[in-house]
């Protein structure tokens, strides 16, 4: 049987933003809507840049009395003091993951002549690593 070749993933999530009004407080949802379920976990690893353009998304829409933070897989649940209820908002955030969490697709690899630099762990490896545990994805995939 021949050998499975894995490929990068483009993937899509849209985050819908809804707001709901409680007795004293004012909660701001943050629900997403994916392809595959299995693509929610990487809004929660910071190997990928999922993770990270949630947070921008997050910051830019923090709204005033900020209360607590609720996170699960399905939603994330801000609470606030009540206030005025502004408009539901639905984003998008775009990326890739890679096939493998190694040297070839991480932004923190340096490739030499002969051998590839890991400027994390400070050390040298001749072809890279297939795997790594400081792995950090580059922001976009060049083919």
């Amino acid at each position: 049987m021949p050998k499975q070749i894995k490929e990068a993933k483009n993937i899509e999530i849209l985050v819908n933003i809804t707001y709901e009004e409680k007795e004293n407080s004012l909660l701001q949802k943050y629900t997403f809507i994916v392809s595959n379920k299995k693509y929610l976990k990487y809004l929660q690893d910071a190997r990928f840049s999922f993770k990270f353009k949630l947070e921008k998304i997050i910051n830019e829409l923090l709204l005033q009395n900020f209360q607590k933070r609720e996170d699960s897989e399905e939603c994330i649940i801000m609470y606030y003091d009540k206030q005025e209820i502004p408009s539901p908002i639905i984003r998008k955030i775009q990326g890739y993951v890679p096939p493998y969490t190694g040297c070839q697709y991480c932004k923190m690899a340096e490739f030499k002549e002969q051998f590839v630099y890991c400027s994390k762990k400070g050390k040298h490896y001749v072809g890279g690593v297939k795997r790594c545990s400081v792995f950090k994805s580059k922001d976009e995939l060049i083919t």
